[in-house]
């Protein structure tokens, strides 16, 4: 068995009766106002609001993993790409065959990123590799509408948004009170 959930995550797509559509949650990420469909996919194509961050300076294991990932795209792209995906703990649109795609041109690297990695370790990739080349070849519909909120439970005030349409109750090391 594994606790490692970027290994979980990748390989969502080889789940037999999964959609061709999904939406990838983690268990902290709550639906709060309704949303029709439109939200997440229009006309068959994930809808994503990337954000442009600079994981350069290898702060944290996380950090480490989102550049491992890049690095990844990057090659299989051919190009060198400054931005990492969607960058945070937010609900991530994919594309079943896209990801199975994906995944089977580089699973040589995704699967040493793992070797003897029952937990998280700085050699691992995640699921934003998905997304960044998602983001990269423009599969994708942009939309700079307000997605959520994610809240730093580290703190001890926050501002909650009761009009926000998801929330993100996150205990981690970069949690803070913003928008995604």
């Amino acid at each position: 068995p594994t606790f490692n959930s970027n290994v979980i995550e990748l390989f969502y797509p080889n789940i037999k009766d999964l959609s061709e559509n999904f939406i990838l949650i983690n268990d902290d990420m709550f639906f709060w106002n309704k949303k029709n469909e439109n939200f997440f996919f229009i006309d068959n194509l994930p809808v994503m609001k990337p954000y442009y961050v600079n994981y350069s300076h290898n702060k944290c294991q996380w950090e480490i993993t989102c550049q491992n990932s890049l690095k990844l795209s990057n090659k299989l792209l051919k190009k060198n790409s400054q931005y990492l995906g969607m960058g945070g703990h937010i609900p991530v649109c994919y594309k079943k065959s896209l990801c199975q795609f994906i995944f089977k041109k580089l699973e040589n690297e995704i699967k040493t990123s793992f070797k003897k990695s029952r937990f998280r370790q700085k050699t691992n990739v995640m699921h934003f590799l998905y997304c960044d080349i998602i983001l990269s070849t423009k599969h994708y519909i942009k939309n700079e509408e307000y997605r959520g909120q994610i809240i730093g439970l580290l703190g001890k005030n926050f501002k909650f948004n009761d009009k926000s349409p998801l929330l993100c109750f996150n205990e981690g090391e970069l949690s803070t009170n913003k928008n995604m």
